[in-house]
């Protein structure tokens, strides 16, 4: 599940080896590690959130032939 960390700073903030631009940063599995979450706990400029994946839109079904 992807996870979006979200800087509410008018500059980036750095923690955890990263550096967070102002705004939603996000971040697909695997890219941080659990360790690297924790430090982002308490910085008070930086918020997370784990967000879905979007699933593709869904395609109309073919009618059947007659």
């Amino acid at each position: 599940m992807p996870i979006t960390v979200t800087n509410s700073s008018t500059k980036p903030v750095r923690s955890a080896g990263v550096n967070f631009a102002p705004g939603a940063n996000t971040f697909e599995d695997g890219e941080l590690s659990h360790a690297q979450l924790a430090q982002l706990e308490p910085v008070t400029e930086l918020s997370l959130k784990h967000t879905q994946k979007q699933a593709p839109a869904a395609k109309p079904a073919k009618e059947p032939k007659q």
